[in-house]
């Protein structure tokens, strides 16, 4: 089940009731859908285009791949887990201003050919960045990571994502 579309502009759909079966949800419209309860579904989460908002902790199943062709997926603060992501165009995730963490299954196995913008991922700051719990990303997934100040991504041993300053040499493995 393809559930959502919204194409009004700059209007936000509230989703106050859950989303449950083994569909998935797609966020194709340049308008803003808020998700304010929990949600079950197994399907993928995609956003092509406009923005997906959580409303509080933990709103997306965390089995769910999450697959960005555009647009924004907006923590706003809240932490999140889900599974596998994907990259497949010009992509943004804004981790907003409060503590938070993102959570993302292994992705090693996935080819990314998009983009992945980082917004308020600060270097030692509270905000959070896991695909997996082990450095598997590739070098050529860790290339498509930017941030709005150039900053270059790194993969810890424990699976953070981490920004470092624009010229920092990364030792290669």
């Amino acid at each position: 089940m393809q559930l959502l579309s919204v194409t009004a502009g700059t209007n936000t759909l509230f989703i106050t009731g859950g989303i449950s079966g083994p569909g998935g949800v797609s966020i194709p419209g340049t308008g803003t859908v808020l998700f304010v309860a929990a949600n079950t579904y197994t399907g993928t989460t995609t956003v092509a285009a406009g923005t997906l908002r959580l409303g509080a902790d933990e709103r997306i199943a965390d089995a769910s791949p999450l697959r960005l062709t555009g647009g924004v997926f907006d923590l706003k603060g809240f932490s999140e887990t889900v599974g596998a992501l994907d990259v497949d165009g010009a992509a943004t995730i804004d981790f907003g201003t409060s503590a938070c963490t993102l959570t993302c299954a292994d992705s090693a196995g996935i080819a990314w050919d998009g983009t992945l913008l980082l917004r308020n991922l600060k270097p030692g700051g509270a905000n959070h960045f896991f695909v997996g719990d082990a450095a598997t990303l590739s070098a050529a997934q860790l290339a498509k990571i930017i941030s709005p100040s150039q900053q270059i991504a790194k993969q810890r041993a424990n699976g953070e994502v981490i920004l470092l300053p624009p010229g920092t040499l990364i030792r290669v493995r």
